[in-house]
């Protein structure tokens, strides 16, 4: 019964407003590592610094103007999109061992089946149908 009536609560003082997106999430990172910094430096700099990061996080996420809100996500994201990108593919490598990635030149990633034997080894692009060479240090056990 009071979960209910919470759950209704709830829903009536969120309703309209921004709630949490990707931006306030890396507040709240931000505002974490601050926390950590504080317990060591004890200084009023960061204490100043973690309470403006706690006013712009309500700020946002109790905000009803949700068009700014979405642009200002948007920026974020591209910002975050500018910097991850170039570290794409050797992070797609690190997690997949099964197969090989090349970036062809028309901006596309190739995704090749890892080869039984070590060596240079070739494909085309399905975007263009340029031939790439893909050079296979490891084989597949």
């Amino acid at each position: 019964m009071y979960k209910n009536i919470l759950y209704n609560l709830y829903n009536k003082a969120l309703n309209g407003r921004n709630g949490i997106d990707d931006l306030v999430k890396f507040q709240f990172i931000i505002l974490i590592v601050l926390t950590i910094l504080d317990i060591f430096l004890d200084s009023y700099i960061v204490g100043l610094l973690q309470l403006i990061t706690m006013i712009t996080i309500g700020y946002r996420f109790m905000s009803k103007n949700l068009y700014k809100r979405v642009k200002e996500n948007q920026i974020y994201n591209n910002i975050r999109y500018g910097i991850i990108s170039p570290f794409k593919n050797i992070i797609r490598r690190i997690k997949d061992r099964k197969h090989l990635y090349k970036k062809c030149s028309c901006g596309t990633t190739i995704k090749t089946p890892l080869p039984k034997k070590r060596g240079i080894k070739h494909t085309t692009c399905p975007n263009c149908g340029k031939r790439n060479r893909i050079i296979a240090l490891r084989k597949k056990k």
